[in-house]
């Protein structure tokens, strides 16, 4: 979904990064252009103190150009929000988003319960994204594969039934857009099963 134009400042798409520790050094690599004026898939770097903040901001509204997938990696523990402003949900206008966790802790097995969302382009339905961590994950959703993505690619399914299951060959992340009616709310989804692993 595109971003609802406002005035005076725009509404976006984009995501915040809070230090928990002096002296935190992280590495940023997009997979659109930001309204700083870096570049899809050249990593950038910054430093933040503990309670420092940083906020990375799409250059576009438009939906094709957000950010997600980007690759956030720090060597102390930070915070990431991610977030939509003035989504445009049939009709209205929300503030969509949830901090992640790290891959460290992302999962490979997915229950969706759908909510409440009914609007004209899906009634009736939630919609859901899932981004894997690693290249060659293959996505299957109630038993059925539906794609082999790389990091940083994502898979968008309608969920018309009252849940839904999915499996990855290796650790995503499942983002989940419900809500009431046209009023959204989004949720990073945790996996069914306790596990922690390594990144590749």
């Amino acid at each position: 979904f595109s971003n609802f134009p406002t005035t005076p400042v725009a509404a976006h798409n984009g995501f915040a990064i809070v230090a928990t520790e002096d002296n935190t050094i992280i590495n940023i690599t997009l997979t659109a252009n930001d309204a700083g004026g870096h570049t899809t898939g050249i990593p950038f770097p910054i430093t933040l103190n503990k309670g420092q903040s940083y906020a990375v901001i799409s250059a576009s509204n438009l939906a094709a150009n957000h950010l997600g997938g980007s690759s956030i990696q720090a060597n102390k523990p930070i915070s990431i929000t991610i977030y939509d402003d003035s989504l445009f949900v049939g009709a209205s206008w929300d503030l969509i988003g949830d901090q992640i966790v790290p891959e460290a802790n992302t999962g490979s097995e997915f229950i969706i319960v759908r909510g409440a969302l009914n609007y004209s382009s899906y009634p009736s339905q939630d919609i859901y994204y899932i981004w894997p961590t690693v290249n060659n994950t293959i996505i299957n959703v109630d038993g059925v594969p539906v794609g082999t993505l790389n990091r940083g690619q994502y898979y968008e399914g309608s969920l018309s039934n009252s849940s839904s299951y999915i499996t990855t060959s290796n650790p995503s992340y499942v983002l989940q857009l419900t809500g009431v009616g046209t009023e959204a709310a989004a949720t990073s989804l945790p996996g069914i099963r306790s596990e922690e692993h390594t990144s590749e």
